[in-house]
């Protein structure tokens, strides 16, 4: 006998309803295993007290009450043949809203991803301007140092500079000793 045949012959036996051939087995199972055992002495102490409460009497016509309305449940007509529909598991109101929330999310996880272009990263989050260092192509007014404050006075003479900023002041211009220009990569 294994522990599912004995929990479902546990009322039987306690109700005095086996064989004697079951009854025998049942009792040489409760002999073997002392947790069994406790397991019947406990549901036999919850059948006593069940069977020393006071019984609760009914109001008169209860159980006919009770058998109408049993009738009316049993004869009443199916719901709506919509509640039976459904698509993988839910509701035609539940699986369009599932739709909509995955098409989000996946939209957000292609808008969230980085962005690989001929070997260059870029995070869609971090969106920030790259500066290359490069050197200047030769050119007569870089090379030669009288010429070089000549960049810069020609450059006081804009008003507007790259950024599009009127500039009130400046600072004095510096020459350029290491030659190099820095470059915005779009």
């Amino acid at each position: 006998m294994n522990r599912y045949q004995f929990e479902d012959l546990i009322s039987d036996y306690l109700e005095n309803k086996l064989s004697i051939p079951k009854r025998k087995e049942f009792e040489a199972f409760l002999d073997s295993n002392s947790e069994c055992r406790e397991i019947v002495e406990s549901v036999k102490n919850t059948m006593n007290s069940i069977k020393s409460m006071n019984s609760v009497p009914a109001p008169d016509g209860f159980m006919d009450r009770l058998y109408n309305k049993l009738e009316i449940e049993k004869n009443k007509p199916a719901s709506s043949s919509h509640a039976g529909r459904t698509y993988f598991g839910f509701t035609p109101v539940y699986a369009g809203v599932f739709s909509v929330a995955l098409v989000c999310f996946i939209w957000l996880g292609i808008q969230l991803l980085p962005n690989v272009q001929s070997g260059n990263i870029s995070h869609p989050i971090k969106q920030q301007p790259q500066i290359v260092i490069q050197q200047p192509k030769s050119s007569r007014l870089l090379t030669n140092p009288n010429t070089m404050n000549t960049l810069a006075d020609t450059k006081d003479k804009d008003e507007i500079d790259s950024t599009s900023v009127k500039e009130n002041h400046r600072k004095p211009s510096f020459p350029l000793d290491d030659k190099a220009t820095f470059v915005k990569d779009n």
